[in-house]
């Protein structure tokens, strides 16, 4: 498999963006149309289905026909994909969960690209994983290494909320200054800003906070900086009570 760095993965979402969109839609300052990339642009086939009792799978995709088995609704039952097929848990279609949904889309669609530009050599090596099994659990499908899992998540967080896009944000909602965290936790008004910037991206808060670190738009402060705790609210989904 490739070993792709996050310079490199990074050049390869604003590549995509501008094929998929055109260098007319990179100045607009909207959000990602995920699903038109999925779909349109990669072909990818996209179902929403529940995918396990337990909810600890949100997606998966397949580079091959294959039959998979899920357990769900306390039973085993088998389905046959065909290749380029993503899966999406449902119940992230609820509405308070869109940012998740796109997020996961996202994951899967980036796993497409990549390997898509995978060596002829690595994708007969996927081919022949597919098929030498009759049939896959969901959880083989997802069992992939911890490197493979953080290219899909890097290039991810770089097609939804690509740095041009959050350099404009960050200008039009805190004048291009970075946001400041104390621990884990942030004043009213930078959570007023990523709140927005939340919106108008179609992500989740915990996204957009890793996306803003890894750019370098969040200073990390000790809480004991902050000389005014009734002004500091915490942001739940990224309190550390041990940094706290």
């Amino acid at each position: 498999m490739n070993y792709l760095s996050r310079d490199y993965l990074e050049e390869l979402a604003d590549s995509v963006l501008l094929d998929c969109f055109g260098a007319e839609f990179m100045h607009e300052h909207k959000s990602i149309n995920v699903d038109h990339l999925a779909s349109h642009y990669l072909g990818l086939e996209v179902s929403y289905i529940r995918l396990s009792d337990d909810g600890k799978i949100l997606g998966l995709t397949t580079y091959a026909d294959v039959d998979l088995e899920l357990e769900r609704y306390d039973a085993r039952d088998t389905i046959k994909l065909k290749k380029d097929s993503v899966l999406i848990e449902k119940s992230l279609l609820e509405h308070d969960r869109n940012g998740c949904r796109r997020f996961t889309l996202s994951h899967e669609a980036a796993h497409q690209i990549i390997y898509r530009i995978e060596t002829p050599d690595d994708k007969a090596t996927y081919q022949r994983r597919f098929a030498n099994e009759t049939v896959y659990s969901c959880r083989d499908l997802k069992s992939a290494d911890d490197w493979r899992e953080w290219q899909a998540n890097t290039l991810a967080a770089a097609l939804l909320m690509p740095r041009n896009l959050v350099d404009f944000l960050l200008f039009r909602f805190n004048n291009g200054k970075p946001l400041i965290r104390y621990g884990a936790w942030f004043n009213y008004h930078d959570r007023q800003v990523l709140s927005n910037m939340c919106s108008l991206l179609g992500v989740s808060r915990s996204a957009l906070v890793i996306r803003l670190l890894q750019l370098g738009f969040i200073r990390q402060r000790p809480v004991r900086e902050y000389n005014d705790s009734l002004d500091i609210y915490p942001d739940e989904s990224e309190v550390d009570y041990n940094e706290a």
